[in-house]
């Protein structure tokens, strides 16, 4: 065991999440307090910075604080460290306490607060808020431990070693599968114990109340930490979604590099396309056949394990010329993303069906509706903004993977994302703003596309 690397592990992934608790308990502050029109757009800027993918925001911030970044003469911290990389995790992953806290306050009335009108300031904190959120908060903790300690691409494009690395590096480098695992077993445990805690805990998805405390919640929280949380607020956004957007689209260089880019890299786009849309396809389908199994909860683990060690894994069971049609071709990068990114597609399509109308199923049912015609005509309307959410969602983070295909990747079949991780570590150009670019407008296509189909079915 390598204690030095635990320690160091330890350290990225534990300040990684007390400074995303802080920050994320600030932008719900924020969010609650604010009037309906603005908490929306404070709640769309805040699932667009969780659905940032992670070297996006790396290359912002070494463009920035590198040795020949812009900001290096004013503040000139070494992004390439430990501190660095707990920086980026913590503004990456913040949006999972903040979502997590604001969903937990929107159970409170008007009349909580109404109750004792002397709880004010750190009061109301103290016996109202907290207590209020406190297995959010808890739970939201944990899943952002179990992210940065499992997080592969900021530490290693950072030079920052910790276990995912290590782990990666063993098996790389000495093709030693064994001392990988053995490696792995810190990795695995915070989500094996994290599943076993949301067991007994209730955790609802974040969604907004039609009775709203905003305009009492301002007046027993007080101008100063209202103020406090608002600045917060507004500086956590600009640093975590407006500066790499801004530092992507505001380089002329990037649109220089544009077209050149996408000649060169036309087989990455059709590769990212291909995997993405395919895993996409695939997970929504299972999710569907297999929503009412409840015995596959335990499938979060793949989810929030390192993606390394899937490619480990497959890399390790298909390696025999048995399965070379498989394991030499697109479909063993497919059946990882698959692997990984399934529990997310089936939770939100379990929440979904959970949620039909039995009266309008029993009534379909009694008129001799069954099988695909039920399905078609009854489940399929009701449920097909949360299916329409949870492939655009998987989609999304099948398109910006980059640890779990890493090792399955087959010849010549490279991603865009692929190509920017490792031109990542020759350090920041236009080229890779470029290709980050073409990444973001992919990812961008189907929000566009959709409508536009939607308007031709209708004509």
């Amino acid at each position: 065991m390598n204690w030095t690397l635990l320690a160091n592990s330890l350290l990225v992934a534990g300040a990684s999440t007390g400074i995303a608790l802080a920050l994320g308990l600030a932008v719900a502050v924020a969010m609650t307090a604010a009037p309906p029109a603005l908490r929306r757009v404070l709640l769309v800027l805040t699932v667009a910075v969780l659905a940032l993918p992670s070297f996006l925001a790396t290359n912002c911030w070494i463009d920035l604080l590198g040795v020949n970044g812009l900001l290096h003469r004013w503040l000139p911290l070494n992004i390439f460290s430990t501190a660095g990389a707990v920086w980026i995790l913590a503004l990456l992953f913040w949006p999972v306490p903040a979502l997590a806290i604001w969903s937990a306050w929107q159970k409170l009335e008007p009349v909580h607060f109404e109750i004792d009108p002397q709880l004010r300031g750190a009061s109301l904190f103290r016996y109202l808020l907290l207590p209020t959120a406190k297995s959010h908060l808890v739970v939201s903790g944990a899943v952002v431990f179990a992210l940065a300690l499992n997080n592969f691409a900021v530490p290693t494009i950072l030079q920052v070693k910790v276990f995912t690395s290590e782990i990666w590096l063993q098996f790389n480098a000495n093709l030693d599968a064994l001392a990988a695992a053995q490696l792995s077993w810190l990795v695995i445990l915070p989500p094996v114990l994290l599943l076993l805690f949301f067991r007994g805990v209730e955790f609802s998805w974040p969604r907004e109340t039609a009775g709203g405390i905003a305009q009492v919640f301002r007046r027993q929280l007080g101008h100063p930490t209202l103020a406090g949380a608002t600045a917060v607020c507004c500086a956590i956004l600009i640093l975590s979604l407006l500066a790499p957007l801004a530092q992507l689209l505001g380089t002329p260089r990037t649109w220089a590099e544009f077209l050149p880019a996408l000649a060169a890299g036309r087989s990455a786009v059709l590769h990212s396309l291909l995997y993405a849309v395919s895993a996409t396809g695939l997970a929504l389908v299972l999710a569907i056949a297999l929503a009412r199994v409840r015995a596959l909860g335990w499938l979060w683990i793949l989810f929030f394990i390192p993606g390394v060690l899937l490619g480990i894994a497959a890399v390790s069971a298909f390696n025999h010329p048995v399965f070379d049609l498989f394991s030499r071709t697109a479909a063993i990068v497919i059946a990882v993303l698959l692997v990984r990114y399934f529990a997310l597609a089936r939770s939100i399509t379990r929440t979904a069906i959970g949620s039909l109308d039995e009266h309008l199923l029993d009534s379909a049912r009694l008129d001799g509706a069954r099988g695909m015609g039920l399905f078609r005509r009854i489940i399929l309307p009701q449920i097909a903004p949360q299916l329409a959410a949870a492939a655009y969602i998987v989609y999304v983070l099948c398109l910006w993977d980059v640890e779990t295909i890493l090792l399955v990747i087959p010849p010549g079949g490279e991603t865009l994302a692929l190509r920017i991780f490792n031109l990542l570590h020759y350090g920041h150009n236009a080229h890779v703003n470029a290709l980050c670019l073409l990444l973001l407008l992919l990812a961008l296509a189907p929000l566009v596309l959709f409508p536009i189909w939607k308007a031709l079915r209708r004509t």
